[in-house]
């Protein structure tokens, strides 16, 4: 009987190693190298024929270039874009959340959460490609507004900034929408019928049992909103018609259009280290409380 345990246990912890031993031998190839050589090469500039090869001011160099005045307004500017952007997916996608909440009708519920799911399971290149007929001179918004006599000429709604915040606010609403309903879903309804009760009004709930209790699903909605709308390129190549070089592109276009690798790795590490600031700032206001009025 003891030898049977034993066997037995000693076949588990087998089954451990090789597992772990799978997981971290997937995890050290495919995410620890590739962060090393990101990490080696932002180190490591060029030396052109004829420049001066001392590493210490050569790095001095490369680093003062990637936080030099141009690339500072390139990060300024994508980092304005996804704060407009992250304003307009709150205001679109809280309301939505908070109906979807307060649906009675189980069906209709599960009808809005599916629609909100399903642009996911299309290739969001292709949504953005279809964009383009919604938004250009001639397309499908503008023909109905001067259809409809609302507008005398056609707006300029695309190859432009405004073109690049309605694709990211498109693109990324879901993902405010999907964490704040389910932040919504741990209140009891009870709650609020009790506060009616007592004479709240929808103001008073609002503030004081709903955004609190919420809060949560907020920030990691508004984190997932943020951090993705500095990476997507290739919606503000096709919106923006290729004029407006945000963080993501300057990286793309180190990397395969002027092959210089260094500086593009060097441009990533700094996307990094403002990630992890910025998930810091995230975790820290998880931890606060807002306060009930």
């Amino acid at each position: 009987m003891v030898g049977r345990l034993y066997l037995k246990m000693s076949k588990d912890r087998l089954f451990q190693i090789i597992v772990l031993s799978l997981v971290f031998t997937f995890a050290l190839i495919f995410f620890v190298t590739p962060n090393l050589l990101i990490l080696f090469s932002s180190l490591n500039p060029p030396v052109l024929i004829g420049e001066d090869t001392n590493y210490i001011k050569k790095m001095i160099d490369h680093c003062a270039r990637v936080v030099g005045p141009f690339y500072l307004k390139i990060y300024l500017h994508s980092i304005l874009i996804g704060a407009y952007t992250l304003l307009l997916t709150f205001i679109i996608g809280y309301p939505f959340a908070c109906a979807i909440y307060f649906i009675q009708n189980k069906y209709l519920q599960k009808f809005l959460l599916i629609s909100i799911i399903v642009p996911f399971w299309t290739s969001s290149l292709i949504r953005t490609h279809c964009m383009t007929a919604l938004l250009k001179t001639k397309g499908i918004i503008n023909n109905s507004l001067l259809f409809l006599d609302i507008i005398g000429q056609p707006l300029d709604l695309l190859y432009n900034t405004t073109a690049i915040i309605i694709g990211f606010t498109y693109t990324l609403v879901p993902l405010m929408i999907l964490p704040v309903y389910l932040s919504l879903t741990k209140i009891d309804k009870e709650i609020i019928e009790a506060a009616k009760d007592l004479g709240a009004n929808s103001m008073q709930i609002f503030r004081s049992i709903l955004l609190p209790l919420s809060v949560d699903g907020i920030i990691s909605g508004s984190s997932m909103v943020f951090l993705s709308s500095l990476s997507m390129f290739y919606l503000a190549d096709i919106l923006g018609g290729g004029k407006y070089i945000l963080i993501s592109n300057l990286i793309k276009n180190k990397f395969l259009i002027t092959n210089n690798w260094s500086l593009g790795c060097a441009i990533c590490l700094l996307f990094y280290i403002f990630i992890v600031l910025f998930l810091l700032l995230h975790k820290k206001i998880l931890s606060l409380e807002l306060p009930n009025n």
